[in-house]
């Protein structure tokens, strides 16, 4: 699903402390101290870091126990209704379905959506 999810090999429902430990067992072995021939190593661990803290800063749950997951906008699909009118879909991993209007896009500023079906508000990124 989620790029960021797959560069840590986790599923988009990881838990904080299973990203956490992802990120360290894929540090290990991806860290440019650990690879002194791999000319993309820097590259490599820089993405895998940029990863990590982009997942540990969206993924969180507040006091009312809504969990926040990131999708880029890349991967909604975008309808156009009318001339005026444009919305963007998503399916929730529960199934149910994220929906979100450009003007709802743009006066919402913190990005999350709220699934239809579960709990989940998904930030748009």
């Amino acid at each position: 699903m989620n790029r960021l999810y797959q560069r840590l090999h986790l599923q988009p429902n990881a838990k904080p402390s299973e990203i956490r430990q992802a990120f360290l067992t894929a540090a290990r072995q991806l860290h440019p101290d650990k690879q002194p021939g791999n000319e993309n190593a820097n590259e490599e661990f820089r993405m895998l870091k940029e990863a990590y803290d982009h997942l540990m800063a969206t993924k969180k749950t507040n006091l009312t126990g809504i969990i926040v997951e990131p999708i880029p906008l890349t991967e909604w699909n975008k309808l156009e209704l009318n001339d005026s009118e444009i919305v963007y879909q998503t399916r929730c991993r529960c199934g149910g379905q994220l929906s979100v209007s450009q003007d709802q896009l743009v006066s919402n500023n913190d990005g999350l959506v709220p699934c239809d079906n579960c709990s989940l508000y998904v930030q748009i990124v």
